[in-house]
């Protein structure tokens, strides 16, 4: 909540996006993916292979059911999972917030947190370089449309070189 007026995002939505984005994040894959493919959401080739990224959108599906949300709010949860290019400020918040948590134990989360509570941008930055490092490390699949995200921010958005956070 500290975030969304500083970022001009509703807090009531703020709230919804950040109580509900992962509450079927521990259903089993078969009960994910059909509740993904029941709110409409058709997964792409990396989707199907990691049906982890498909939770925010069968948290939608459970959302929707209960009639709590919009589309603002379900794109929120739908993009948390997987940054893209053009992201507003509710679904930047809660892609950073979802990494930044205060609750969380590791160090890059508390420096997310600090650089967001200067600026929304770099602390996506930040958090989009650091994940897929973490991803690289672990020898896994990235997502094109983070790797699109991540190269438009260092050729458009003034992200190439030493940064400063």
């Amino acid at each position: 909540m500290k975030f969304a007026k500083k970022f001009e995002v509703d807090k009531k939505e703020a709230r919804i996006t950040g109580l509900f984005h992962d509450i079927a994040r521990d259903l089993k894959e078969p009960k994910i993916r059909s509740y993904a493919i029941k709110f409409g959401y058709e997964p792409d080739y990396y989707e199907k292979r990691n049906i982890l990224l498909l939770h925010g959108a069968a948290s939608c599906y459970i959302l929707e059911e209960e009639n709590i949300g919009n589309d603002r709010i379900y794109s929120a949860i739908l993009k948390h999972t997987i940054a893209e290019k053009n992201m507003n400020s509710i679904e930047k918040l809660l892609y950073i917030m979802d990494f930044a948590e205060p609750k969380r134990k590791y160090p890059e989360s508390k420096i997310a947190y600090d650089i967001l509570s200067k600026n929304i941008d770099r602390a996506l930055f930040y958090v989009l370089k650091t994940t897929l490092g973490y991803l690289l490390d672990e020898n896994s699949i990235i997502h094109p449309k983070s790797i699109k995200l991540y190269n438009s921010m260092i050729l458009e958005g003034g992200y190439n070189g030493k940064i400063n956070y």
